[in-house]
């Protein structure tokens, strides 16, 4: 991502477990200290990654974010990055009766520019070429994405994504798309493509393809 990243994730310990199915990453409030230095802003955090070990068809992890897990570029700054809110992406996939879905979240402005990533699922970078609308506005490259990658998402399996987004995204013309991709299978680029708005918070939306619905809660 460009300037900002993760500060880093830790295993969970004591939260309970969602049902079986549903993939849960939740972010830890980010330190006070980082909010009340801008600079930091602008400066790369090298992520690093703890997994509890777990056989069964979930993931739980617990992420720490520097202040939004999204970085907007230069689009929107340091102040404006200070004001943020937690908000809660869940992503349900139809029964296709194919492999994991590769999935990439990312923004782009009113103008239809790419403005940064939020998640992508999927651990092989070498099918990240088949999310071809985030790597048309990414270029690709992994750097942006460093720390905020994981599982491929199951058919009829459920992602829930919670990360610190900046209030600037939201009533301000920025939509979130969802690219989908299954091996043997066509791609689906812009499988969702949702405006944020405060209005549409809670609000499902019924995929092309691949994504049986899309909501996002604050």
């Amino acid at each position: 991502m460009d300037g900002l990243g993760l500060a880093g994730l830790t295993p969970l310990s004591e939260t309970p477990r969602p049902a079986r199915g549903v993939c849960v990453w939740r972010p830890i409030q980010a330190d006070r200290k980082l909010k009340e230095i801008p600079a930091a802003l602008q400066e790369r955090v090298s992520p690093a990654l703890q997994l509890r070990p777990d056989d069964r068809p979930l993931l739980e992890t617990t992420m720490k974010s520097l202040l939004v897990a999204l970085v907007i570029s230069t689009a929107l700054t340091a102040p404006e990055l200070a004001a943020a809110r937690p908000v809660t992406l869940t992503t349900t996939l139809n029964t296709y009766g194919g492999d994991g879905a590769y999935l990439a979240l990312y923004v782009t402005d009113a103008a239809g520019a790419y403005k940064g990533t939020l998640w992508i699922a999927g651990g092989k970078s070498k099918y990240y070429s088949h999310l071809s609308g985030w790597e048309r506005g990414s270029g690709g490259n992994l750097a942006q994405i460093s720390g905020i990658t994981g599982a491929s998402v199951g058919a009829g399996r459920t992602l829930k994504v919670t990360l610190d987004l900046a209030d600037a995204l939201f009533d301000a013309g920025y939509k979130l798309h969802i690219d989908a991709a299954v091996e043997d299978m066509r791609d689906s680029p812009s499988d969702v493509v949702v405006p944020l708005t405060s209005a549409g918070a809670g609000q499902p939306v019924k995929g092309r393809n691949y994504i049986r619905s899309f909501t996002y809660g604050m």
